[in-house]
């Protein structure tokens, strides 16, 4: 029965530091998304909002991120930057597994589209202009660090003083991975991978800053190719 205790106390504690970010990520929310419907109200005025395609997406990543961090620094003070990624120190050799890793993925997931035509689908861009260069500057520019902030980042860090880096790992690219679910389970198969070796690179170079970096190049690629 202590063994029993003991496994139900070691398994809360992850489960409430992931409860714990989540509440942080909904709080950093709400400001973003009151700029959001701020900015479609004015908008309203002057143009159709349809018009706009992924303009309003793009501009809740950028309203998002600073929320966060500030929501972050409120409620952790001094150790803020290092619960979010941002300062930490490199626990392994990372450059060289960053761009044999990006190599590697970026090989395997053309082979993926060569012989699974269907996986190509999964990246499609908008052909009219507007939308199509908002898309391409919140694939670009916004999405790896909000992305990396909340899954490398945040509750990364919130895990990481918990759990082993294996574990921490394994949960952060799970949900990366269905955080990408779009009515199919294709997407999150192919994204998984990826998720995997953003996660290791974190563990390795301490921050998130090389993972933004990598995953600002895989987008650029999907973007490109599209």
């Amino acid at each position: 029965m202590q063994q029993v205790f003991t496994l139900v106390g070691a398994a809360r504690r992850p489960l409430a530091r992931i409860a714990d970010a989540v509440a942080v990520f909904l709080l950093a929310a709400v400001p973003a998304l009151a700029a959001v419907l701020l900015f479609y109200a004015i908008a309203d005025r002057f143009t159709d909002p349809e018009r706009l395609g992924e303009v309003g997406v793009g501009l809740l990543a950028a309203a998002f991120v600073p929320s966060l961090l500030v929501s972050i620094a409120w409620l952790h003070g001094d150790r803020w930057r290092d619960l979010a990624g941002l300062a930490g120190p490199a626990t392994a050799p990372w450059r060289a597994f960053a761009l044999v890793g990006f190599v590697v993925l970026m090989a395997a997931e053309g082979l993926l589209e060569a012989v699974v035509p269907s996986v190509g689908e999964l990246f499609s861009m908008p052909t009219e202009p507007l939308p199509y260069a908002a898309m391409a500057v919140y694939a670009i520019l916004l999405a790896p660090p909000m992305e990396e902030l909340i899954f490398r980042g945040y509750l990364y860090g919130r895990l990481r003083e918990v759990a082993p880096a294996g574990f921490t790992i394994a949960v952060t690219s799970v949900l990366f991975a269905l955080a990408h679910h779009d009515g199919g389970w294709l997407y999150p198969a192919v994204v998984l991978p990826s998720a995997f070796f953003l996660g290791i690179l974190r563990e390795r170079s301490g921050t998130i800053w090389p993972c933004i970096a990598v995953h600002a190049a895989m987008n650029v690629l999907a973007v490109a190719y599209n």
